[in-house]
């Protein structure tokens, strides 16, 4: 069987089962396989795939049907450029988080760089971003210890476990006491339970529902977010929190009984989609 022939067999089934993206699945299935590029695939569209090499797409093939994620089956995900490991034991990077990131490097004040509180890590890739731009320290905070061990990994995969150090407890109580902190990133879980619901399988049979799921509003973990910023961000210090996109009222309601008028400025930023996409705190 010739590339072109396993991929388009591929394709069909992949199709057949639902998968969106069939065909651009397919070939980074059998690029993973083939060890090599899918530029090259189609360079050499005519190449017979050997027996064992058939066997081994078939297999991720089936994994991918059965509505595997999948960057779980190839085991690392691209964010922000970079290749980045990835388990069921974390969320898979978004682009909407890159979007984050764009602010914290346009927005934020530069005196500010000085150390950053990543809540809500998961793999670790905001953290370790910002480490590698700004060759800030970073401590990372997750409350799932397996998601840490990505993240460790990761953390040594890109050569920042020096200025990159984590800590397993929960977002809202990860100091005891109050600490200075000039800058707080964070993805927390934001699903409401009517989007959970409606969610394609991928993400509710395959990813780590802690890791999107914040309550019936989608609020619980955003609120100790704002609690552990109100206890740890020094004077002038950010906040820059991804929240959903119907939930800009409701976070800054939250926002206006955390901190009275004057005590800090508050925004929601929108995406490229126009959506309300991040919460972006300075305190005053």
């Amino acid at each position: 069987m010739t590339v072109t022939d396993a991929l388009a067999a591929a394709a069909r089934e992949l199709g057949a089962n639902g998968v969106t993206g069939a065909q651009r699945d397919a070939e980074l299935l059998l690029a993973h396989i083939l060890n090599t590029s899918v530029s090259h695939l189609y360079l050499h569209r005519e190449r017979a795939v050997g027996v064992e090499e058939l066997i081994k797409f078939a297999t991720l093939v089936q994994r991918r049907s059965r509505r595997e994620p999948l960057a779980y089956i190839l085991g690392e995900w691209e964010f922000w450029s970079l290749p980045f490991t990835v388990t069921p034991d974390v969320l898979i990077p978004r682009p909407e988080t890159e979007f984050l990131l764009e602010l914290v490097f346009k927005r934020a004040d530069p005196k500010n760089f000085r150390i950053c509180l990543d809540l809500c890590c998961g793999s670790g890739v905001i953290g370790i971003v910002i480490a590698r731009q700004m060759a800030l320290p970073v401590i990372g905070v997750d409350i799932s210890r397996t998601a840490l061990e990505v993240a460790r990994h990761n953390a040594v995969r890109h050569e920042v476990d020096e200025l990159v150090s984590f800590v397993q407890a929960d977002a809202g109580s990860c100091f005891g006491a109050r600490s200075e902190i000039s800058l707080i990133v964070a993805n927390p879980p934001y699903v409401t339970l009517a989007e959970w619901n409606e969610l394609a399988p991928e993400i509710t049979s395959y990813e780590p529902s802690q890791a999107l799921f914040g309550g019936a509003s989608g609020m619980t973990v955003i609120e100790r977010v704002v609690e552990a910023a109100d206890a740890l961000l020094a004077p002038g210090g950010e906040l820059f929190m991804e929240i959903g996109a119907e939930q800009a009222d409701q976070v800054l309601q939250l926002c206006a009984s955390t901190w009275p008028d004057f005590t800090c400025d508050r925004f929601i930023e929108q995406d490229y989609a126009g959506r309300d996409r991040v919460l972006h705190v300075r305190r005053t």
